[in-house]
């Protein structure tokens, strides 16, 4: 039985040419990304919302109470 132990050290490796640079291009191009995917999904959650309260508006007549909680749905799915 041995009690030697063999360690290996890697060598150093450069980062190969222009990756920094390709990898800067592509999470440019992804925050963009995400940039115009949140402002559409925004704007989904406002016409959505509209929705509700115009429906509540037609409702608050006959039902106010539920047409106050219509109003409060829509507030927190537009996170107001």
């Amino acid at each position: 039985m041995s009690t030697t132990s063999n360690v290996f050290i890697p060598r150093y490796q450069a980062t190969p040419r222009g990756a920094k640079l390709v990898g800067l291009i592509v999470s440019t191009f992804t925050n963009i990304a995400d940039r115009r995917r949140a402002a559409k999904l925004a704007a989904t959650k406002s016409v959505e919302a509209e929705e509700v309260r115009r429906y509540a508006r037609g409702v608050a007549r006959h039902d106010p109470g539920f047409a106050a909680d219509l109003f409060a749905a829509a507030d927190r799915h537009t996170g107001n």
